[in-house]
């Protein structure tokens, strides 16, 4: 699945980028000048990260739209061993400790899931994969990507 032909074909620009904060992984924005949608993803990512990041900034720019174009930059959050912590790029003040805020992330990282690892292809391929790792590289995802995806469709693997 190449994300970044998809967010091409959605009129969404794609760009890698150093952020201050390694741990931060991307945001979708909009250009004040031109008006048009654009994501940034954290150049020093894995691949697998950054795939999982666009299609999940992706799922922003489909599901949320209204709020973008409110000229909300959604904050991101990311994973660290101690726990969730969060990195704020926002122009607007947006509650990142509301339900609401965290409902939105859940429903695009769900895209995000849906979109690179679809249902039944994922199924079939669990079934041809000897290892989590196999079927993780299957989907150019990370292990703990299909992990979750694999556990949320109910599915003990491996």
């Amino acid at each position: 699945m190449d994300v970044i032909s998809i967010a091409e074909e959605l009129g969404v620009e794609v760009y890698e980028t150093n952020f201050p904060n390694n741990n931060m992984s991307g945001f979708i924005s909009f250009n004040d000048k031109s008006d048009k949608p654009y994501i940034c993803v954290n150049k020093n990512h894995p691949s697998t990260r950054k795939q999982f990041t666009i299609a999940h900034e992706l799922g922003h720019f489909v599901l949320h739209n209204n709020i973008l174009q409110g000229k909300v930059e959604i904050p991101t959050f990311y994973k660290s061993g101690d726990g969730v912590k969060n990195s704020i790029m926002t122009r607007a003040e947006f509650d990142i400790e509301s339900p609401e805020y965290r409902a939105k992330e859940t429903e695009a990282n769900k895209f995000a899931a849906d979109l690179l690892m679809p249902k039944e292809e994922f199924i079939n391929q669990v079934n041809k994969c000897d290892n989590l790792q196999e079927l993780a590289s299957v989907f150019r995802v990370s292990v703990g990507a299909a992990s979750i995806r694999a556990s949320n469709l109910g599915i003990e693997i491996f």
